[in-house]
């Protein structure tokens, strides 16, 4: 243990500064103390010792800053030698999420529930999300370093507070991107907390999402309906080409079923990156009598993983049809197999039956024989994807739904009230003129404009009946 060699200055009532002796230097070295005073610790100051103000003033400076180190852990039950690196204890927390994750999977895969919740969030921990967190980290890891202290119980909110801007310097990623690593910076905090390390959870500002000027952009009914005609031309096209390929056709086939199933539900149409996201057959659910009281559901999970149940628009129902017998002809369909799937075999590829991951190729080709398609690089908000087809369906349902509840649209689409208003609401008082204006019809023989001869309006009994 050092001891000092100088004459000690005190800078707190449990903390003083003094010198000690290394080699044939001396330098400055802070003593604190914990238990009740009954034990201490020294932490060196990396500063040489000095007799004068100027350099103990330096000293106790820096010995409070150490000493404050030092009470934030003690006061929550560490010892003060305890290894609180955030670097570290960031990775240790992805390595406790990710193995709650495998558990979670595992038992999915088995037909359970999972066990593990998302702590100070919703749904549960999947390795897919996991991964979505990795691909996060190394802003993180860079900004921990910007950091003046490594150590996680004496990182300060407003150091916390200044990430966004900080993030905005260095990189240009989207508000709603940035929030998700604002969200990680809470986890950490509360994973932290959990393990004693801190006694805190922050939550730190969060950039506007802005979500009007980053939606992607609205399609419009004109140009549903030629794409709709597009695909059914195409479709008609290669079953009339004896030299199409079967899978040609069938490709053709099932793209065009799939804008209408993704037209006639607002259903997020899956983009290929995770299996269990692609529609299946026993997510179709038919209820009542046929021809009577018959309604049709499809059940899906939203973006954060809860269960929601879409309704089907009866004029969809067809197309739920055509592709049911579409693959029941060609033998691919099962209940547990895939609304779009191969129906042939390419080597090293697919099998007959496994999903089709999306079709972006048709999309593409469609936007570009339209002349709908943007050049690479466009913003989000002036291009047209598949999740058009979605934003179509939530669009239609708010201009000819009338009275339709937005809250109750919201439910049946997994989504909320406040991104529909922000995002697919085309609010036009034009549109709404006769809805904002009911409840002051005028009487057939309600009287006209009279002025005076000055040129001001003579009153008359409507001016009396609006009171």
């Amino acid at each position: 243990m050092p001891k000092f060699v100088s004459e000690t200055i005190p800078i707190d009532d449990y903390a003083e500064i003094g010198a000690v002796q290394r080699g044939n230097n001396k330098y400055w070295y802070v003593r604190m103390y914990w238990k009740e005073g009954k034990q201490s610790s020294y932490k060196s100051l990396s500063l040489p010792y000095e007799t004068g103000l100027a350099s103990s003033r330096i000293a106790r400076k820096e010995g409070l800053k150490k000493y404050q180190e030092f009470l934030a852990k003690v006061s929550i039950g560490l010892s003060p030698t305890t290894t609180t690196d955030i670097q570290n204890i960031t990775k240790e927390y992805y390595r406790a999420i990710y193995a709650k994750a495998e558990e979670n999977d595992a038992l999915l895969e088995q037909g359970l529930r999972p066990k593990w919740q998302v702590k100070g969030g919703k749904g549960f921990y999947s390795i897919s999300r996991c991964k979505a967190i990795l691909d996060l980290m190394p802003y993180l890891e860079r900004f921990w370093k910007t950091l003046p202290n490594q150590d996680m119980a004496a990182i300060t909110f407003n150091q916390l507070e200044a990430f966004d801007d900080w993030m905005n310097i260095e990189y240009t990623l989207s508000p709603s991107r940035r929030a998700k690593i604002i969200t990680q910076i809470r986890m950490i905090w509360r994973y932290g907390r959990e393990k004693g390390y801190v006694n805190w959870v922050p939550n730190p500002s969060r950039p506007p999402q802005e979500l009007k000027e980053r939606a992607r952009r609205n399609l419009k009914e004109e140009e549903w309906q030629l794409m709709r005609d597009w695909a059914k031309n195409q479709m008609d096209a290669l079953a009339k080409d004896k030299y199409a390929r079967k899978e040609q056709r069938d490709i053709a086939q099932q793209f065009y079923l799939w804008f209408q199933v993704i037209s006639w539900t607002g259903i997020r149409p899956p983009n290929g990156s995770v299996k269990k996201n692609f529609l299946r057959w026993d997510s179709y659910e038919k209820i009542g009598k046929p021809g009577e009281s018959e309604k049709r559901l499809f059940h899906r999970k939203d973006e954060k993983g809860h269960d929601y149940t879409a309704t089907i628009h009866p004029r969809g129902w067809r197309y739920f049809d055509a592709l049911e017998d579409f693959h029941k002809n060609r033998g691919t369909y099962s209940r547990n197999g895939y609304l779009f799937c191969h129906t042939h075999v390419r080597e090293n590829t697919y099998e007959i039956g496994d999903p089709i991951a999306n079709f972006y190729k048709q999309w593409k080709k469609m936007l570009v024989e339209l002349e709908l398609d943007m050049p690479q690089g466009t913003p989000q908000n002036q291009r047209l994807v598949p999740y058009s087809l979605r934003g179509y369906y939530i669009t239609m349902r708010l201009r000819y739904g009338k009275g339709l509840s937005i809250d109750k649209l919201a439910k049946a689409c997994g989504t909320s009230a406040k991104i529909i208003l922000q995002t697919y609401y085309d609010f036009s008082s034009e549109k709404e003129y006769d809805e904002l204006n009911q409840g002051f019809e005028l009487d057939d023989d309600a009287p006209g404009v009279e002025f005076t001869a000055d040129g001001f309006l003579i009153p008359n009994s409507l001016d009396e009946a609006m009171l």
